[in-house]
């Protein structure tokens, strides 16, 4: 993901340990690792990234900066 944004770009895009995207300070993409214990053993992993995004709802804004492609030209 960090990969396609800066080809995209993005070059001010950077990896925010352990696992969002940030641009300037603000979250652009995040990955989700989620395992269970079963047998076999399960995990699944998500990936979100904002791409069309213009407008955020007000309570995710008070909880930190994020921004999207469209956002990022």
């Amino acid at each position: 993901v960090h990969a396609l944004v800066r080809g995209l770009g993005v070059a001010d895009a950077r990896l925010d340990w352990p696992n969002d995207l940030v641009v300037r300070g603000a979250k652009l993409a995040g990955v989700l690792a989620e395992s269970r214990a079963l047998e076999p053993a399960h995990c699944v992993i998500g990936i979100g990234l904002d791409v069309a995004q213009r407008v955020f709802p007000e309570e995710l804004v008070r909880e930190r900066a994020v921004t999207s492609l469209a956002l990022e030209g």
